[in-house]
């Protein structure tokens, strides 16, 4: 019997193949996180919190005895909302692909896609 030496082309070769093939299975049965569903869930909840807060500033606003400042704080508030507004769709968009990679059906995003149409539709008004 020949000593193997572990600095041998063909044994590296060999250790780095069998260690690849252990790390593909063991990957292959980790889920991957849904990242932009995530973000998109997360971000919706700071945007309905943001608009709950809006329109009670816009109450307080209407039913106050002069105009302020407030006026110009609730416009920047709302328009930054609209950019949160595009993020959220943008992440929509972009997570079809993470419940197409684990081969099933996602009804999480779809709903989510249903609350910022509705959200969306509350801009327009």
């Amino acid at each position: 019997f020949e000593t193997i030496c572990l600095s041998e082309y063909w044994f590296v070769v060999f250790i780095t193949t069998i260690l690849g093939c252990i790390f593909a299975v063991i990957v292959t049965f980790v889920p991957c996180p849904l990242l932009n569903e995530r973000k998109a869930s997360r971000e919706m909840t700071t945007m309905a919190a943001t608009l709950s807060a809006i329109w009670c500033e816009s109450v307080d606003y209407i039913c106050g005895s002069e105009a302020s400042v407030q006026r110009y704080k609730i416009e920047a508030k709302i328009e930054a909302l609209q950019d949160l507004e595009m993020t959220i769709n943008s992440n929509l968009q972009a997570a079809w692909w993470e419940s197409a990679l684990l081969g099933r059906h996602d009804p999480t995003r779809q709903e989510l896609l249903v609350i910022q149409q509705n959200m969306q539709d509350m801009f327009d008004v």
